[in-house]
C-alpha cells in the first residue's frame, strides 16, 4: 500500500482507510511524500473494539501513531460506533431489502463468510446439528472459503449432518439465492451488524 501511495501521480483529496494496518501504512506514505495539501484519511470500521486492542503489545502505540492522521470514521453499525469510541458516522451495508414471496422461500439456513477460525462458522455447524432441523428437511449451506473448509467439512460429518449440509464455495451470486432461505446466520461473539 505504502508504494501504491508514493507511486500516484497527483496528491487524491481522500484516502479511505481500512483496518490499523491500513492506517500505518498511510501514515508512513504520508509522511515520505510531500504533496502540497494533504489528503483526509477517513477509517472505515467493522470491528467493535478500539485499535490496537488485540493480542500484540505494540498495538495500542502503533494505533495511536497511525489514527493521529484520521479526519473521520465511518463504522458500520450503531453497535461498532459505540464499541471504536469517538465519534464515527455509521454507515450501514447498501443491500435492498428484498422478499421472496413465502411460497417460493425453502427451509434453509445459510452461513455467507470467509471460513476462518475468527469468523466462529463451527458455532453455525453446531447450532445446526444440536437443533436437529436437518432430520425436518431443512439444509444447511456454508457459502464461502478459507483455513477452516477441511475442518468444517469432517465436524460435518462428525456430527451426522453431511446429507443435509452443502458447501458452496466462494460465491458471487449470493444475493439472488439469498431472497428464497428461510434464515441467514452470521456467527461472532459480537453482533456487529446490529
Amino acid at each position: 500500500m505504502i508504494r501504491a501511495l508514493l507511486a500516484l501521480p497527483s496528491h487524491p483529496d481522500v484516502l479511505n482507510v481500512h483496518m490499523t494496518a491500513a492506517e500505518v501504512a498511510t501514515t508512513l506514505a504520508l509522511a515520505l511524500r510531500r504533496w502540497r495539501s494533504v489528503p483526509a484519511v477517513v477509517a472505515t470500521c467493522h470491528f467493535a473494539a478500539r485499535r490496537g486492542s488485540g493480542t500484540w503489545r505494540g498495538g495500542r502505540l502503533v494505533a495511536a501513531v497511525a489514527e493521529r492522521r484520521v479526519v473521520s470514521q465511518i463504522a458500520v453499525s450503531r453497535f461498532v460506533a459505540e464499541a471504536v469510541g469517538g465519534s464515527p458516522h455509521v454507515v450501514y451495508p447498501g443491500l435492498a431489502r428484498r422478499e421472496a414471496p413465502r411460497a417460493l422461500r425453502r427451509p434453509v439456513v445459510l452461513v455467507a463468510q470467509r471460513l476462518e477460525p475468527e469468523k466462529r462458522t463451527e458455532d453455525a455447524v453446531r447450532v445446526f446439528a444440536e437443533s436437529g432441523v436437518g432430520a425436518r428437511g431443512w439444509r444447511l449451506q456454508i457459502a464461502g472459503d478459507g483455513s477452516s473448509r477441511d475442518h468444517l467439512t469432517e465436524l460435518v460429518a462428525r456430527l451426522g449432518i453431511a446429507a443435509s449440509t452443502d458447501f458452496l464455495g466462494r460465491r458471487q451470486d449470493i444475493a439472488s439465492p439469498w431472497t428464497v432461505r428461510q434464515s441467514f446466520w452470521r456467527p461472532r461473539p459480537a453482533k456487529v451488524w446490529a
